[in-house]
């Protein structure tokens, strides 16, 4: 019985330390470029697509990763702004001009891809401004 419960140990242990980090942005590591995008960076209704004023860049993803069970950190604000905050950066880096609204999901279940017992993943289109 203490083999089994020590090999159950070991295999978790080993589980949780695979799973490959997140790549969080932030506003220290961003390049200038991408800085003086993310200050003109304005969120559009997605019809913007639709008249042709934007072509879209691609889907941008924004993660909360709630690593502490005892914390309900993935449902607050502030988690939902931080996601919110890798959208925004991650349409920077591609060279949007807008996005559009993001839309947040809140998992509740363990996501052991990003080793977190919660995770709030926002998602939006970047968008870049058509020249007339």
């Amino acid at each position: 019985m203490m083999n089994s419960n020590l090999i159950l140990v070991a295999t978790t242990l080993c589980l949780f330390g695979c799973a490959t980090p997140i790549k969080v942005l932030d506003y220290y590591g961003a390049d200038s470029a991408t800085l003086a995008k993310l200050r003109d960076l304005k969120v559009v209704e997605e019809d913007a697509l639709s008249e042709g004023r934007a072509t879209d860049l691609g889907v941008v993803n924004g993660l909360f990763c709630n690593r502490a069970p005892w914390d309900p950190g993935a449902t607050t604000d502030i988690a939902e702004r931080l996601a919110k905050d890798q959208v925004t950066l991650r349409a920077a880096e591609l060279g949007a001009d807008y996005i559009t609204a993001p839309q947040c999901t809140l998992n509740s279940k363990m996501d052991l891809s990003n080793n977190c017992w919660a995770t709030l993943v926002c998602t939006s289109h970047a968008l870049a401004k058509n020249s007339p």
